[in-house]
């Protein structure tokens, strides 16, 4: 498995979701209980089938959907196995834990 560029350009909003699974979070929810909140919350499960999809994290284990004004949406995203070693070695990327420069990053996984 090998890094690309791409693989080491991500958003703050990505590097923060790499960031809670890495410690720990294994559920994710819309913070209130609102349609605003739960529209925004799509963008979290788009990022995170994304990061499922590169092999950044293990898998995702369980989607909820409601129906929301006559739409489908997602308000649960359960994930389960945490970072491959791919992601983290992303997250030390940004992070500034990895010495390794980009080649040998990409060399390494």
């Amino acid at each position: 498995m090998k890094l690309t560029k791409k693989d080491l350009t991500l958003d703050q909003s990505t590097i923060n979701l790499l960031r809670a699974i890495y410690h720990g979070t294994q559920v994710f929810a819309p913070i209130l209980a609102t349609k605003e909140s739960l529209a925004e919350f799509q963008e979290i499960v788009n990022l995170i089938r994304k990061m499922e999809s590169q092999k950044c994290i293990a898998e995702i284990s369980s989607l909820n959907l409601v129906n929301s004004e006559g739409e489908s949406q997602i308000d649960r995203v359960r994930v389960k196995g945490g970072l491959t070693e791919k992601g983290r070695v992303v997250l030390a990327h940004y992070d500034g834990k990895s010495s390794a420069t980009e080649d040998q990053i990409r060399e390494a996984v």
